[in-house]
């Protein structure tokens, strides 16, 4: 465990960064500090001080995991306590047994170390823990949030302890209840329906408002979506129906009270949830004595831009502590962790320049800000978002903006693996120029797939891009290509016309051999003759004259490839149709698409194989020395903790030293086909380490083994973390 120390004997201590808040945007937080040479202390009031990079919400992340694993997707059985609690209790062995690990090098090089107990200001930038002091240069919170108790619920009577929870609470429940009412339908509400429903719980959800996660910038097709799934697995919903008039606690232990509602309802039950939404937990922290301001809702009042604290202090704070967001939505732990990216560099713009440039020794592209964090909320089977919404883009483009939803079931994986048939992926796109706007996914994995539509998003690319971008065979990879190609159709109206009878086959294939520079016009008039000679062309592309699409895609006989070389063939034949068609008809422009070079390709080995790119032996063969490989077990992400994987399990990341960049992924383990694509635009867009370590996954997700690869690779380049601070 990390070293901890209650201060009690210590009068004052001086650090480079004191960062209050051990949980995972604290942790980031330290991290980030200690790598760009800085010494860092971090406070945390829980845990006896132990830090935790799993989100604050872990126990119901594990609870859910517990609910799939354990229950019924009706509910019909009900799941033994006991067992679900050893669940949760293996889970947080080894998340904070990762932590520990993870911070182990900074710790024995002496550049954190973590303290136990409360936190208060009694200074600018001079902290109370215990009887003594920190003080430092740069301060930055991550203290998280609380849940907002009501005051119509009696939160203050003992007969309550055991029946009445907030989102705080509800994490020590200790029990299945026989009958549950969750008031509130934002993310902590719909999340623990559906957990408890599949546990084997009698749920009611009662909301004031007319619909599901109604604020949370989540797009109507996805809350309509979870309304009906809530509704199929047996949890009964009270729409506009949300305030509680009078509750009265159980009078034995453990028994059934009784909650009235504004309608007048009465219901039974034992156990009430309140999740009706999180304040800032900074109550303890006397932002005042440090210069700072708290909004009304108990946040630190920020700069959006930076997230700098207001005041003169070199005070940041990020998460759900801070009360406006460089990055959107809040209270959400991908979020957080992004605008904890934001903060540090914002506090140490100069080491962060000299670290992604490989201590001087690299040169590190020009890496642009991520707009919109990809985000992930565990409801159900899973959703994934980045980007404007539908009704966000209607409201910013008007008419210009267009959606379209295409299922799951639409694709030759769900014929392997047929999936339920309410998930599907939307892709909002503007209209003018084709640009996507967002990707909003519902369904198993959702989270871990829109890291791919995340670097389409925020590189602004178009539903061109996507229709080139020929996914690995049987993924559902393919319903993101599937939905840009209607998102064409929709631009031009359909498929192009057909062909005059005098626009013969004949007069396409003397344009393109005068475009080849063949001496040949001659051509046959007998059309029959022109469609033989023009499916042998074809033909010839595909099978015979191998070398340009090999050179592009890489030899081999995998369906990916074939389909890949497919496209090249069809191009190839018809240039000006093909042109006209990503064109719109003519009625809209699309950007100039470059051809992918590598392709990404799956094995279906085992838990299957992924890969793009060049592999460490051939990048050694192409740049000798030069090639260098990093290898990172899934079993080293956070999720992990929550589903562990088998230990051979492993992304492999093949880059350049002298460039940074990245040459190639290679994938062993569940699901790599569906996470290769991610990677595959990072290789073919030649984009390096320092891309790859600014694009924070969803939180909770195997996303994050790419992006720990690529970390890693630039202390390899630079040697480890900058060297401390004189």
């Amino acid at each position: 465990m990390l070293l901890r120390r209650a201060l009690s004997s210590l009068s004052s201590r001086r650090f480079d960064v004191v960062v209050v808040g051990g949980g995972p945007v604290g942790c980031e937080a330290a991290r980030l500090s200690a790598t760009l040479g800085h010494k860092v202390a971090v406070v945390e009031a829980t845990r006896d001080g132990a830090l935790l990079a799993a989100p604050t919400g872990w126990v119901s992340k594990a609870l859910r995991f517990a609910s799939r694993e354990l229950g019924t997707a009706s509910g019909d059985r009900r799941v033994h306590w006991r067992d679900v609690g050893a669940y949760v209790e293996n889970t947080a062995g080894r998340a904070l047994g990762k932590t520990a690990a993870a911070f182990a090098p900074l710790v024995n090089e002496d550049r954190v170390e973590a303290f136990a107990g409360p936190a208060t200001f009694v200074g600018t930038n001079k902290i109370a823990v215990g009887d003594a002091t920190l003080e430092a240069a740069t301060v930055f919170l991550a203290t998280g949030s609380t849940g907002t108790r009501v005051p119509s619920l009696p939160w203050d009577d003992p007969a309550a302890a055991e029946w009445l929870y907030d989102s705080d609470t509800i994490m020590g429940v200790g029990r299945l209840p026989e009958h549950v009412l969750i008031q509130g339908g934002g993310v902590i509400g719909v999340e623990y329906a559906f957990i408890l429903r599949h546990l084997g719980a009698r749920v009611t959800l009662v909301l004031r408002e007319p619909s599901l996660l109604d604020g949370k910038a989540v797009d109507d097709d996805i809350r309509s979506a979870i309304a009906g799934r809530l509704e199929k697995v047996g949890v009964t919903v009270r729409y506009e129906d949300g305030d509680v008039v009078s509750a009265e606690p159980p009078r034995t232990p453990r028994g059934p009270g009784r909650v009235v509602l504004g309608s007048g309802e009465e219901i039974a039950c034992d156990v009430v949830l309140s999740a009706v939404g999180r304040s800032g937990a900074t109550a303890s922290l006397d932002l005042a004595a440090g210069g700072l301001r708290a909004t009304p809702q108990g946040h630190v009042d920020v700069d959006a831009a930076t997230m700098r604290a207001s005041g003169a202090a070199r005070v940041w704070a990020a998460g759900d502590c801070a009360g406006r967001n460089a990055v959107s939505p809040p209270g959400l732990l991908s979020t957080g962790l992004a605008q904890c990216h934001v903060a540090v560099r914002d506090a140490f713009p100069e080491e962060w320049a000299a670290y992604v440039a490989g201590h001087g020794s690299h040169v590190g592209e020009a890496v642009k800000e991520d707009k919109h964090a990809a985000t992930a909320l565990w409801i159900e089977d899973g959703v994934g978002a980045v980007g404007l919404s539908a009704e966000q883009a209607a409201d910013a483009h008007g008419p210009d903006a267009a959606s379209i939803a295409v299922p799951f079931n639409d694709t030759i994986k769900a014929c392997v693996q047929p999936r339920p048939d309410d998930e599907f992926l939307k892709l909002v796109f503007q209209r003018s120029t084709g640009r996507i706007l967002g990707v909003h996914i519902f369904g198993r994995d959702a989270a871990e797939m829109v890291q791919h539509a995340a670097v389409l998003v925020n590189g602004e690319k178009t539903i061109w891009t996507a229709i080139k971008e020929v996914p690995p065979a049987v993924t559902y990879g393919e319903v993101l290509m599937s939905a840009c190609f209607r998102a064409v159709d929709d631009l031009g109206g359909g498929a192009l016309p057909r062909k005059a009878d005098d626009e013969s086959e004949g007069s396409r294939d003397r344009e393109r051999r005068a475009r080849s520079g063949s001496k040949d016009d001659k051509m046959d008039a007998d059309d029959g003759k022109d469609d033989g000679e023009d499916r042998e062309r074809i033909q010839k592309v595909i099978e015979v004259d191998k070398d340009d699409a090999a050179f592009v895609l890489g030899r081999g006989g995998s369906t990916k490839r074939k389909i890949a070389r497919c496209h090249v063939a069809v191009r190839d034949a018809f240039p000006e149709e093909w042109a006209a068609y990503v064109a719109g008809h003519g009625s809209h422009v699309g950007e100039a698409v470059k051809e992918d070079k590598h392709a990404a390709t799956a094995l279906w080995i085992e838990d299957g194989v992924g890969a793009v790119g060049l592999s460490a032996e051939q990048a050694a063969d192409a740049h000798g020395p030069d090639a260098a490989s990093i290898a990172v077990p899934f079993n080293d992400t956070i999720k992990a903790c929550v589903q562990p994987r088998p230990d051979d399990e492993f992304l492999k990341l093949v880059f350049q030293r002298s460039t940074g960049r990245i040459l190639g992924v290679h994938i062993f383990g569940r699901d790599a086909a569906e996470m290769v694509q991610h990677a595959a635009v990072l290789v073919n867009g030649e984009k390096t380490i320092w891309t790859a370590i600014k694009e924070v996954p969803p939180a909770v997700t195997y996303g994050e083994v790419l992006m720990s690869a690529c970390f890693r690779a630039v202390d390899d380049l630079g040697g480890g973390a900058l060297p401390r601070k004189a």
